[in-house]
């Protein structure tokens, strides 16, 4: 079975980089540029990782990751962060220092995109 990733970032470049490398690598990809509509698109394509973008319009990646969290069919799905915001805001933020969530901050090296993906979901 394929593994499935929704990739959550607004930053068209960025998020069809992402897409291109993931799917090169083999995986089902689905892309979503807004967290508004996010949390629907993760239920209806029912994926193993969510990439998830902080910094977005409308709602932040922070609302649709308590979305997640909150819904008990969806606590099993993974999530990796994949932000600009520096870390000293992470330390800060007492919801991500209760979960197990890794972070990638932008710019990031690609190596260490598939790196983080396979650690947390394996293979496709």
């Amino acid at each position: 079975m394929v593994k499935r990733i929704v990739v959550v970032d607004d930053e068209q470049p960025i998020a069809e980089l992402i897409v291109q490398l993931l799917e090169f690598e083999g995986f089902a990809v689905e892309h979503c540029t807004d967290s508004a509509q996010a949390y629907r698109q993760i239920k209806e394509f029912a994926p193993h990782l969510v990439i998830l973008d902080l910094m977005m319009p409308n709602l932040d990646g922070w609302a649709v990751l308590e979305q997640l969290q909150k819904d008990h069919a969806m606590r099993q799905v993974r999530v990796i962060i994949c932000t600009a915001f520096g870390q000293e805001a992470f330390r800060r933020k007492k919801s991500l220092n209760r979960l197990d969530v890794p972070v990638l901050l932008k710019p990031f090296d690609i190596e260490d995109l598939l790196r983080m993906v396979h650690k947390t979901i394996g293979s496709p």
